[in-house]
């Protein structure tokens, strides 16, 4: 990501680690069943809203122009198709969907501790 503040490549990296982690946790809960899937979205929906548009003022304030930023941040969100996915290939490995459940839950609760904390 050549021309990019450092603060600006740490977002665009993040998020898209962050959203393919999300892809994943969608995936599997519609593994699960609809109604789990559909939860699942709603939550993983709700909580990226707010951090979509904080990482969208971090990178207008690290220099982009808007055209650019919206891109690029359009870029990282792609990243959770491919989590999904990942999420849904999980149904063809045995215990998988428990484990990848798990790990959302845990990551869904360390979000939340970590707002209520900070």
């Amino acid at each position: 990501m050549c021309g990019l503040k450092s603060a600006a490549f740490v977002i665009i990296f993040g998020d898209a680690i962050h959203n393919f982690i999300d892809g994943i946790a969608v995936g599997a809960s519609f593994v699960i069943s609809n109604p789990v899937g559909i939860a699942t979205s709603i939550a993983v929906a709700c909580h990226e809203l707010p951090h979509e548009l904080g990482d969208f003022a971090v990178l207008i304030e690290s220099g982009l122009s808007i055209p650019r930023a919206m891109f690029l941040n359009f870029l990282s969100s792609l990243t959770a198709f491919a989590g999904l996915f990942v999420g849904l290939a999980a149904i063809s490995v045995d215990s998988a969907v428990e484990i990848l459940l798990a790990i959302t839950a845990g990551m869904f609760l360390y979000v939340a501790w970590l707002d209520m904390v900070c």
